[in-house]
């Protein structure tokens, strides 16, 4: 069956990144659609590099002027070992964004084998492709886990799709359960609640590139330690 790439963020750096996306992934899934939710600013417009790169593919692009306010939800204790790299706010917004991405391909209509979630700003180094995105697997990024799942890219098949990018709709339920407030965390119980199986096997390996700053795939002892 076909695959959907599923593209939510700011498209910052997205001019640089999509050629090593082509290189690194878009080979390997030459029958796919994709789709973007963005915010708009300067650099929303260079979703037409993918275009160029694929003139006859299907590419639909949701735009929203600004993310709204989320109301903050009350947070009793942090118990996680890692910090948020950016305030609640944004953490939220993230997630907001990347279930709206979701929300919006299914508008279409279209039934996929497999969906892949994508950042813009995800500067690739290397991919191997995964087994089967059978229904309710989710194969996610060896490293970067932070106590839950790397959170920047998966391949998915429909079921942990959905557990995947519906985590902004179940984050009270989660919180109520125990988990933290943190992006990481959250995805993987999401995943998890939904009776998903994740595979943190991906060899996936890829910076964060923003405007003057390129940040090198965080690799940790304990990822290394629970490599398989």
């Amino acid at each position: 069956m076909k695959t959907a790439f599923i593209i939510t963020g700011q498209m910052r750096t997205f001019a640089t990144c999509v050629h090593t996306m082509r290189w690194h992934l878009f080979r390997h899934y030459p029958d796919a659609d994709f789709y973007i939710s963005t915010t708009r600013d300067a650099d929303t417009e260079s979703w037409r590099e993918l275009k160029k790169l694929y003139p006859r593919a299907r590419i639909e692009v949701d735009v929203v002027d600004t993310q709204p306010d989320i109301t903050e939800p009350f947070e009793p204790v942090r118990f996680e070992p890692y910090e948020r790299s950016v305030p609640v706010q944004s953490v939220l917004r993230q997630l907001w964004q990347l279930e709206r991405g979701w929300t919006f391909a299914r508008t279409f209509g279209v039934e996929y084998g497999t969906y892949i979630r994508l950042r813009p700003d995800s500067f690739f180094h290397s991919f191997a492709t995964p087994g089967p995105a059978l229904f309710d697997v989710g194969y996610v990024p060896w490293w970067g886990r932070f106590g839950g799942v790397n959170d920047r890219f998966a391949v998915l098949g429909h079921t942990a799709a959905l557990s995947y990018f519906s985590t902004f709709s179940r984050i009270d339920g989660l919180m109520a359960a125990g988990c933290p407030l943190h992006p990481e965390s959250l995805v993987r119980g999401s995943m998890e609640m939904a009776g998903c199986l994740v595979m943190d096997t991906l060899r996936a390996e890829f910076s964060t590139l923003k405007h003057g700053q390129n940040r090198e795939p965080e690799i940790g002892p304990i990822d290394i330690a629970h490599m398989r």
